[in-house]
């Protein structure tokens, strides 16, 4: 245990990811692995992907503001590979904290008895010169707790203070990200939603509106009520008609995610005026070259004298890679 007038450092690394000299926490990751997962639904990401490949033709008409998407495909790259790929291959420069992840820290303690103001001072530029520089320099606050005070009563006198602070004074880090999460107070479990909702339509190219919104789980309430054995048709059309509705506005508020993502804005469905129509031919082609990329070569040992390497080809169907190898001149 430290002793007192001594500087405390409060080491909170454990739910910290670090690559090289960038930092970003679970929670935060949780919500770039959303970011990431919408602009592989993004038609406008894709215009930006296929024009950095020489891919697109002369005549491809463009959102007005392609420019934006291009800058920030520029900097986040391709999101057909891996999220791990992805990430280690830049993207954490930009999404990840700069400087060593800021931590409270206690520069001493002074009483009638025991003052120890020259300590403090002494402290004081001890953290200037080490912990505050490393920490990148932030705004900090000095503050006298009387330490009798109940935690609930610190907790919120030194809430106040801080609420006097404006935003600026509150970055994390003079090497902040790029791209940040927009907004607080975020309905994620909506974002997640909207996300599913996608998902679905893409798994199931010819379903309805509800068998989508079913699907996806869209609405707790309305899954319960069609899965209710001998509901009378009329009730189970009107639920239907019901779900039929709130899909069609969770498929477009994630085409306007995706889309604002694109952007980097996220996550936000306000609407994207210059939005392109998401392309689901597009989209599916996509995720079946993923799944069988992730599935990989599958070797069935089936005795030493005949070893079957089984693959998938592009339309999805299993075949024997080594019956080449085992015919005949």
């Amino acid at each position: 245990m430290a002793k007192r007038g001594k500087a405390r450092w409060i080491d909170s690394e454990p739910d910290v990811i670090r690559h090289g000299d960038r930092w970003i926490t679970f929670g935060v990751m949780k919500q770039v692995a959303a970011w990431f997962e919408f602009l592989r639904f993004s038609p406008s990401y894709e215009l930006a992907r296929r024009h950095r490949a020489g891919e697109l033709s002369p005549d491809t008409s463009l959102p007005r503001d392609f420019g934006t998407v291009l800058a920030v495909y520029d900097d986040l790259g391709d999101v057909s590979r891996e999220m791990t790929d992805w990430w280690l291959d830049g993207a954490y420069r930009h999404f990840g904290q700069g400087g060593k992840r800021p931590n409270v820290v206690g520069l001493g303690t002074a009483s009638s008895g025991n003052p120890e103001f020259e300590r403090i001072t002494t402290n004081v530029e001890r953290y200037r010169q080490t912990e505050w520089v490393e920490q990148g320099e932030r705004t900090v606050m000095v503050v006298a707790i009387p330490i009798g005070l109940p935690k609930a009563q610190i907790a919120k006198q030194v809430a106040l203070l801080v609420e006097e602070y404006p935003e600026v004074d509150r970055i994390l880090s003079p090497q902040a990200p790029k791209y940040q999460i927009t907004g607080k107070k975020l309905d994620w479990d909506s974002i997640y939603r909207y996300r599913r909702c996608l998902d679905a339509k893409a798994d199931m190219a010819d379903a309805t509106l509800w068998q989508i919104g079913f699907r996806a789980n869209l609405s707790s309430t309305y899954t319960k009520l069609l899965n209710t054995p001998n509901e009378p048709p009329p009730k189970q059309a009107e639920y239907r008609q019901a779900l039929k509705i709130l899909t069609s506005r969770g498929l477009n508020r994630g085409h306007m995610i995706a889309e604002n993502a694109a952007r980097g804005i996220f996550p936000k469905y306000s609407v994207c005026q210059e939005a392109v129509p998401l392309d689901w031919d597009r989209i599916r082609r996509q995720r079946e070259i993923r799944a069988i990329d992730e599935i990989g070569d599958i070797e069935l040992d089936a005795g030493p004298e005949f070893d079957p390497i089984w693959k998938q080809d592009s339309h999805g169907n299993w075949f024997d890679a080594s019956a080449e190898a085992r015919e005949e001149p």
